[in-house]
């Protein structure tokens, strides 16, 4: 059963373990969650791409007040 959820279950939804951590922007959220999607066709599709997202939400890091 475990690793059947680890196959098919997507992941909890990390806003939800963040509320209170500034740092943790929609982007950052996003660009994480991306990465942990199960269907790798959903997922980014180079790593060239994704560290580019990763330096975007950085950025929005940088402008928490």
């Amino acid at each position: 059963m475990q690793m059947r959820m680890q196959v098919k279950s997507p992941p909890p939804r990390l806003d939800m373990f963040a509320k209170k951590e500034a740092w943790c922007t929609p982007q950052l959220i996003a660009l994480i969650e991306g990465a942990l999607v199960k269907d790798p066709d959903h997922r980014f599709p180079s790593a060239t791409i994704m560290m580019s997202a990763l330096d975007d939400a950085f950025v929005s890091i940088d402008h928490v007040p």
